[in-house]
């Protein structure tokens, strides 16, 4: 690791060493007070070496422990950072290389996520985060090769942008500038939005905010993936700080649920990657159902025409799924409507982040809601096993960004808006933040993680086993967005008024009015399969 410390040198530990305080609190506080195992280290070392006098009483269990912790320690090589966060531009930084104009995918890191390693491997070993490798080679599909006319589109709008939206951005030069009103997270599927949701969840359980929940043990909001349903919105109440959960995404319903000032979020994914994420993440609706278990994004892109039927349930996964989340028609793809799209995002969005450049775009989040690292590290949820993802061809790829025309276009538009923004906040400067996030996934990892496995029910999707006594802060960062809601919930349940308890539904009725929604887009069968789905 360029510029950080040797390995630490592992040592072991007595029973007379550390009492079992000491050992509990370097635990719990080693990585979520300052994210670096080897300022934790240094201070157990030191303890051990100036408090011989102190002898811990029935520490039988503190020797395996202790020695434990530093073996699963002795490979990281931490660099250690200081500074305030209004000060951590290093001027010797080398700038990065500028946006190009080779696709859209074309970025600081040139990264397409593709998520994790084998189990055996640290997640972040290859310095690269969640972005690793491509499942295809964007360069070989240029846009302007595969659809002229909508090239020729972008390229004008992006000529004649009037500094809307997310282009217009003021960065934090001090905290007296932050942010601090109410937040919509536009949530859409296979982006790693679970991951940004439980950011956002646990920033809300940290400041005691107020949380629009989907209801009890359901991860759907207001009623998805139908038209946005206000008496769907858990608990009950006039107004809530933050909306994040899956939804129907629909600006004058959920404008009413929050404040004036609120500002909205969202996320979009290379529209390539997040179709083979999709297809192969969802074994039940559609694909299985057009195709066949033995099925294969190839031929299913030979005739996509054939096997896309809309009495299906969830049909609307197979085409432009993100705009489908986003409240758009899914299924409209005239450059008009696109042109209408596109601007209508420019004003509602302050940001539009970029899966395929995660750790910038998780960057820009800290500093719009100034936010500090622990509140952005992540362990990624719901993520595939490498086993189960698939190489696309250049042909394939091709005929995915035609057939979502309306994806590939806002993707490819708000790509090249993030290039901009990240000019704005400074190359240099972005890369070294990027820089020190990454160190401190590196850690919060070999803090938390023991291993990972697959999913009982979900055997294509990988599980992260903690390690033992790994602390709450690490329980929360594997807590889907069911687990955390209906905690939540209950927290914010104990500050309700009687009055405002007395308003809200029983469960029963909340469950009955959930399918009545449900069933008019998903029909009678898919609707009552809801109730025992995650």
């Amino acid at each position: 690791m360029e510029g950080g410390p040797g390995p630490v040198e592992k040592k072991s530990v007595n029973s007379e060493s550390l009492n079992q305080d000491d050992i509990e609190g370097a635990q719990k506080t080693s990585v979520f007070s300052n994210f670096g195992i080897g300022r934790s280290l240094e201070s157990l070392i030191s303890k051990q070496e100036h408090a011989q006098a102190e002898i811990a009483k029935k520490a039988s269990g503190t020797v395996k422990r202790i020695n434990s912790f530093l073996e699963g320690a002795d490979t990281q090589q931490p660099q250690q950072t200081t500074g305030s966060r209004n000060s951590r531009l290093v001027n010797s930084a080398s700038a990065l290389s500028s946006p190009t104009d080779k696709g859209a995918s074309a970025s600081l890191f040139d990264p397409v996520l593709l998520y994790g390693p084998e189990p055996s491997v640290s997640k972040f070993s290859s310095g690269q985060g969640l972005v690793q490798k491509s499942v295809y080679t964007s360069e070989e599909v240029l846009l302007s090769n595969i659809d002229p006319e909508l090239g020729h589109l972008l390229h004008e709008m992006g000529s004649q942008s009037n500094g809307a939206g997310q282009g217009n951005y003021t960065w934090v030069t001090d905290k007296d500038q932050c942010f601090s009103g109410d937040i919509v997270f536009a949530k859409t599927h296979k982006t790693g939005g679970t991951t940004v949701t439980n950011m956002l969840l646990r920033h809300a359980e940290k400041h005691q905010l107020s949380v629009g929940l989907p209801i009890e043990h359901r991860w759907e909001l207001a009623g998805y993936p139908a038209d946005f349903d206000s008496r769907l919105v858990s608990p009950q109440l006039p107004k809530y700080n933050i909306m994040c959960h899956h939804m129907r995404f629909n600006k004058p319903q959920v404008s009413k649920l929050v404040s004036q000032a609120a500002q909205y979020l969202t996320i979009l994914r290379d529209p390539v990657t997040n179709f083979e994420s999709l297809y192969g993440f969802f074994k039940d609706y559609p694909f299985p159902e057009w195709q066949g278990q033995n099925r294969s994004m190839d031929e299913f892109f030979n005739a996509p025409e054939k096997y896309y039927n809309k009495s299906t349930p969830w049909y609307f996964r197979a085409k432009n799924y993100m705009s489908f989340d986003l409240g758009f028609d899914h299924e409209s793809a005239e450059l008009g409507y696109i042109q209408h799209v596109i601007r209508e995002m420019e004003d509602t969005y302050k940001l539009v982040m970029i899966t395929d450049r995660y750790e910038e775009s998780m960057i820009l989040l800290k500093d719009m809601l100034c936010l500090d690292y622990e509140d952005i590290i992540y362990l990624p949820l719901k993520v595939r096993t490498d086993t189960d993802r698939k190489r696309v061809s250049s042909e394939t790829a091709a005929k995915v960004k035609r057939w979502n025309r309306l994806d590939t276009a806002i993707y490819e538009y708000f790509s090249k808006r993030f290039d901009e923004l990240t000019v704005s906040y400074g190359q240099a400067r972005m890369q070294e933040e990027v820089k020190i996030f990454r160190e401190k996934l590196k850690d919060v990892e070999a803090q938390c993680v023991e291993d990972y496995d697959t999913q009982s029910l979900k055997p294509w999707v990988k599980r992260i086993k903690l390690r033992k006594r790994s602390g709450d802060e690490c329980q929360r960062l594997v807590w889907g967005e069911v687990k955390y809601a209906d905690h939540l919930r209950a927290l914010q349940e104990e500050t309700m008024t009687l009055q405002e308890l007395e308003q809200q539904r029983p469960l029963a009725e909340q469950q009955e009015l959930m399918y009545n929604v449900q069933k008019t887009i998903l029909g009678d069968q898919a609707a009552h399969l809801m109730f025992g789905a995650e």
